[in-house]
């Protein structure tokens, strides 16, 4: 009687020493060019000659204080702060999203109130970013400002996602500046020795990626 088999010898192919240690070598510079080009590619700084300076009223007291010497040493004609409702706090603060809460931190740091006005942006829990950009664009269509040029003040490694976004929601109609404000919670150039670094650069890095081919408006 023929016996049944049930395994059979296969020949394969697998990698050599010298193979692996390419692929390890491959890895290794592609980590490096990471940890050196992503902060300042995502972290683009490109102001341009503006007439109006849009704030993202999120950003931390110390980056407002630098967005009045912005403001101060350049011609801008007024301030727009931007930001969805307060995540903590709102029942115990007296101004109920970040727009409002921003606007009278720079009042409080010396701008004049009636050259700031704030854009609350409605409680979307994503793409806020977008929705702040659409909220301006808005606000300056109803109020008829034919406004060439603007410059969003933002902070460190979410600046390129920013400008991508504001071009997104203006169409590309109007010319669009940014101005990365550099992130104290890091060093920007060993972002990755620290665990707030790697949250927010990773982070921002992802979620530009879901931005530029993912994002539809």
């Amino acid at each position: 009687m023929r016996k049944i088999k049930l395994l059979k010898e296969k020949k394969t192919k697998v990698l050599t020493l010298q193979a692996w240690l390419l692929i390890i070598l491959i890895i290794f510079n592609i980590f490096i060019l990471f940890k050196c080009k992503i902060y300042p590619f995502l972290g683009t700084n490109k102001p341009v000659k503006a007439e109006i300076l849009v704030v993202e009223g999120w950003l931390p007291d110390y980056a407002l204080k630098d967005a009045v010497n912005e403001y101060n040493s350049h011609n801008y004609k007024f301030i727009l702060t931007t930001g969805v409702p307060l995540a903590k706090g709102y029942y115990l603060s007296e101004y109920k999203d970040f727009a409002n809460l921003s606007k009278q931190t720079l009042i409080k740091l010396g701008v004049d109130e009636t050259k700031i006005i704030a854009i609350p942006t409605k409680n979307v829990k994503r793409d806020r970013t977008y929705a702040s950009a659409i909220a301006v664009n808005q606000w300056l269509n109803k109020n008829k400002h034919n406004i060439k040029s603007i410059n969003v003040y933002t902070l460190g490694s979410h600046s390129r996602r920013t400008l991508l976004l504001y071009n997104e929601a203006f169409e590309n109609k109007i010319i669009i500046g940014v101005y990365a404000h550099n992130n104290i919670d890091f060093k920007d150039d060993n972002w990755w020795t620290t665990s707030q670094g790697v949250r927010t650069v990773i982070g921002n890095f992802i979620a530009y990626i879901y931005a530029k081919f993912f994002f539809y408006p």
